[in-house]
């Protein structure tokens, strides 16, 4: 998701995708936290089944890179973008999938979108979906490989998607911004956290025209997600950038 470089069926509410502390990056303390190895190792385990999984259903020629993608959403220096980001909108895409025309070039899109994440460049997108495209293209999955990198492109932007595929990815991407006020303000604590390095003035001043940016269009492309996230999210977000208006 771009936030920081300057970021049928039947009509029911979705739920939360981001449950109440389930955000393996935020990690709690004491007894939990000790916990937290034998319970990721497991969670590692169920993700490298699924993309197998995937991997297997698009005909791929290739073996799947598991492990990469997975040591990439693993890396330390995640506080959002890691694996729970990736669970969740996988978990998203099973509750959703009716709404999708190809679920599966929606889960290979989820896979890659934020594969390369690095704070101190703004290609993350580009290079993403390079990675995509190549995997695909090897695996002989040539066409999907196309639809699948732009896919992942059109996360750099979330411009009103053209397509149900792309429809649904952005929705899932964005939704963390229509959550409760404490899920919202941990994923800000997350992100803030990814930029470390980024003085606290750079970060009000870049922040907060990616903020000013997203209440300027449609945030969801779906009726779905637009009837159960967009007030609460424009609330968040609005309510974010008065408060760094007020750090002046």
């Amino acid at each position: 998701m771009a936030t920081e470089r300057g970021q049928a069926g039947h009509l029911v509410l979705p739920r939360p995708l981001v449950p109440p502390l389930a955000q393996a990056n935020d990690a709690p303390q004491g007894k939990a936290r000790q916990r937290r190895p034998k319970s990721q190792a497991k969670q590692l385990v169920k993700l490298h089944d699924r993309l197998n999984a995937v991997w297997t259903a698009i005909g791929a020629q290739t073996d799947a890179p598991t492990v990469a993608l997975l040591a990439a959403w693993s890396a330390p220096e995640r506080h959002y973008h890691g694996l729970s980001h990736l669970r969740h909108m996988l978990d998203g895409l099973d509750t959703y999938r009716h709404l999708a025309d190809d679920a599966n070039a929606v889960a290979l899109a989820i896979w890659f979108h934020d594969a390369v994440q690095d704070p101190q460049r703004s290609d993350d997108e580009e290079r993403s979906a390079t990675w995509a495209h190549e995997a695909l293209t090897q695996a002989g999955c040539t066409r999907l490989a196309d639809r699948v990198r732009d896919m992942i492109l059109a996360t750099k932007t979330h411009d009103p998607a053209q397509d149900p595929d792309t429809a649904l990815l952005l929705d899932l991407d964005l939704a963390i911004l229509g959550q409760s006020r404490p899920l919202y303000e941990r994923y800000v604590r997350g992100v803030r956290a990814e930029y470390s390095d980024v003085s606290d003035e750079d970060w009000r001043v870049g922040r907060s025209a990616v903020l000013t940016q997203l209440l300027s269009k449609p945030l969801f492309n779906t009726p779905l997600f637009r009837a159960a996230f967009d007030e609460q999210a424009r609330l968040n977000l609005s309510d974010e950038r008065a408060a760094l208006a007020n750090l002046l």
